[in-house]
């Protein structure tokens, strides 16, 4: 208006505008996003970068899913369906048929080939009961790559949670008294 030019004023309001509305949409989305306790809990521990809206998005692509005792999450030499977010029970790892590890509340099953295709390093079976978060391995990608601020995220909380496997391996090592 100081300039007298209607045409930047116009173009100059537009953008506040718009730039108004997409906070305005963003507060929205963080004030309405709500969690359950098992929720909340994945968020904390793996997706603390995110907004409440972002990770509320992230989390709607998936689905909640019960395993039964036994259930096969992943199967040794063969690409996974899901990615899968262990919220209670526990899982077995197999390696030609020999167990070597487990993946407790709070693990991914999966992560490694849901991102890549290729096939898993070992079977993994329920040892129990286990409720878990999943989501395709196909839309996790497609999702990851679309908004490329959850594929920081996800990276992020794969390699906190590897170190966290390492860790309990070096440990279980240690106990059984394995040496190199």
């Amino acid at each position: 208006f100081i300039l007298s030019d209607p045409v930047s004023a116009f173009w100059e309001t537009c953008l506040v505008v718009v730039n108004i509305a997409q906070l305005v949409l963003a507060n929205w989305r963080n004030l309405r996003a709500r969690f359950t306790e098992a929720e909340r809990a994945f968020v904390t521990r793996h997706l603390p970068g995110l907004s409440k809206g972002e990770a509320r998005a992230l989390l709607d692509t998936g689905e909640w899913h019960t395993a039964a005792p036994g259930a096969v999450l992943a199967m040794e030499g063969h690409p996974v369906a899901h990615l899968s977010y262990v919220a209670q029970g526990r899982a077995v790892v197999e390696v030609g048929g020999v167990i070597v590890s487990s993946c407790q509340a709070g693990d991914f099953i999966g992560e490694m080939t849901a991102m890549t295709g290729a096939p898993a390093t070992a079977t993994v079976r329920a040892d129990g009961r286990c409720t878990l978060w999943r989501i395709e391995a196909a839309r996790l990608r497609e999702v990851l790559q679309a908004r490329s601020r959850f594929g920081r995220e996800m990276d992020a909380a794969f390699a906190r949670n590897y170190r966290d496997k390492i860790l309990q391996m070096n440990a279980r090592s240690v106990a059984a008294g394995v040496t190199s």
